[in-house]
């Protein structure tokens, strides 16, 4: 025996309509409760990878770092300072200044190849600016013999420019106490040991004096 069903019965059936009916917001609120939401990728990878690193960071910060030639390591302070005045010249157009640049730069390179090294050390930066600074002092002496003022007056230019990371060398009273002391030390007692006093000297105090000046002190203490 079949069963008529009515139509309306389905719209009126009261459990129907409690299954259909929208959650109210206490159940709302208890549903969200029970799932937390989800996450989306790109989150989740990052939360995952922040707890990664609180938990196994220190481990891996605690082993001595890889240091690649010639990328990371450690740079003289000249030697950057330099580069950083070149690119501003260039982009300042200052021919003078940028000419003195170019040349220190092509000393700190021969420099640097001569001791197969990728850096340079301060230290042997400044004996590479002594050694420009001298050579600019000889030409400014010949050019001013020769009546050549302008080129003089660029040489000066550039002088200016070397002397700006050379540290403040001793005067002569200085080193004529360093020459002096020298003397007592070693005993020297005539210009045949010349030698030996120069050596004493610029031992301690090779990046503090001049060498010029040196000499012509010690040929005057010394009999």
């Amino acid at each position: 025996m079949k069963t008529s069903l009515d139509p309306s019965s389905k719209i009126n059936d009261p459990s129907r309509a409690e299954s259909r009916r929208p959650p109210s917001t206490v159940e709302a609120a208890a549903l969200n409760a029970k799932s937390p939401p989800r996450m989306s990728l790109p989150l989740l990878r990052r939360s995952r990878s922040a707890a990664f690193q609180s938990l196994c960071g220190p481990l891996f910060r605690s082993r001595t770092p890889i240091i690649r030639r010639g990328v990371c390591a450690a740079r003289s302070a000249i030697s950057d300072e330099v580069g950083a005045s070149l690119k501003e010249a260039m982009l300042a157009k200052d021919a003078g200044r940028l000419r003195a640049l170019r040349g220190i730069r092509a000393a700190f390179l021969t420099a640097m190849k001569e001791d197969g090294a990728d850096t340079l050390e301060d230290a042997k930066a400044i004996a590479a600016l002594r050694r420009l600074a001298k050579m600019r002092r000889e030409s400014i002496t010949m050019f001013r013999q020769g009546g050549r003022t302008d080129l003089a007056d660029a040489e000066e230019e550039e002088l200016k420019v070397i002397e700006h990371w050379l540290p403040v060398l001793a005067d002569e009273e200085q080193t004529r106490a360093w020459a002096q002391e020298a003397i007592d030390a070693t005993g020297a007692k005539s210009r045949k040991e010349f030698g030996k006093v120069m050596g004493y000297v610029m031992k301690d105090h090779r990046a503090d004096v001049d060498g010029d000046l040196l000499k012509h002190v010690v040929g005057e203490l010394l009999p």
